[in-house]
């Protein structure tokens, strides 16, 4: 089963989401504003609002819904829904002794998660350096990461940061209050990055966690890395 599905909103409804996402019990939902002008970046499903329906992408989305009041469509989009093949996966479980925030007070795996609190704020990112030219509508990335947070007061982001040299090229990020399924325990938070650009040899991969706030101890373990195609 897929830890998360990402939907593209026009910003109207956007701003409603996470309204619904804690009502309905919908912590598998990532919704994202759709940026600019041309065309959509990728996803799961996109809202597209009446001024920018010229924006659809007809060639690989289907039309699930038309709101006949206001003329904002719901669509599928088509390349996204098969088994994807693992091109990387990397993984760091918290267990060296270098890793910042490290304790032994909390765990998912092995003995050691980090602590986020006042004294720590950061801790080491994950990163995968690209060794092969990748392409295609159906590249993604895929960050998972496991998180205790006690209340809705304070979240951990998990963040996506791809780069090219000094350049970035892509940002993405997820709020991990918006996922979990019962406040202080141990929950599965996701972020997937569909690309519609390819990966090119050199290009860096950023996985990185970052507390919202030091007010109340939240704990991360396993941290997981993937790029699929």
């Amino acid at each position: 089963m897929r830890p998360a599905i990402l939907v593209r909103s026009g910003f109207e409804c956007w701003g409603s989401i996470p309204y619904y996402q804690i009502q309905d019990s919908m912590q598998w939902l990532i919704a994202t504003p759709m940026a600019g002008q041309g065309p959509i970046a990728p996803a799961d499903f996109y809202i597209v609002e009446e001024p920018d329906t010229a924006r659809a992408d007809p060639s690989n989305w289907i039309l699930l819904y038309r709101s006949p009041g206001s003329g904002t469509r719901l669509y599928r989009d088509l390349r996204h829904h098969e088994v994807p093949k693992v091109i990387y996966h990397d993984s760091m479980d918290m267990e060296a002794a270098s890793v910042p925030g490290r304790t032994a007070e909390a765990h998912v795996s092995g003995k050691y998660s980090v602590r986020f609190d006042a004294a720590s704020r950061f801790t080491q990112p994950l990163v995968r350096i690209v060794t092969d030219t990748l392409r295609g509508p159906d590249l993604q990335v895929l960050a998972t990461a496991m998180i205790q947070q006690p209340s809705r007061l304070n979240w951990t982001a998990l963040l996506v940061r791809i780069t090219r040299g000094p350049v970035e090229i892509a940002r993405a990020d997820a709020n991990s209050g918006l996922q979990m399924n019962q406040f202080g325990r141990w929950t599965q938070v996701a972020l997937p990055v569909y690309l519609n650009f390819p990966l090119l040899p050199g290009d860096e991969i950023h996985l990185e966690a970052w507390p919202l706030t030091d007010d109340t101890v939240m704990y991360l373990d396993d941290l997981n890395l993937w790029v699929l195609q």
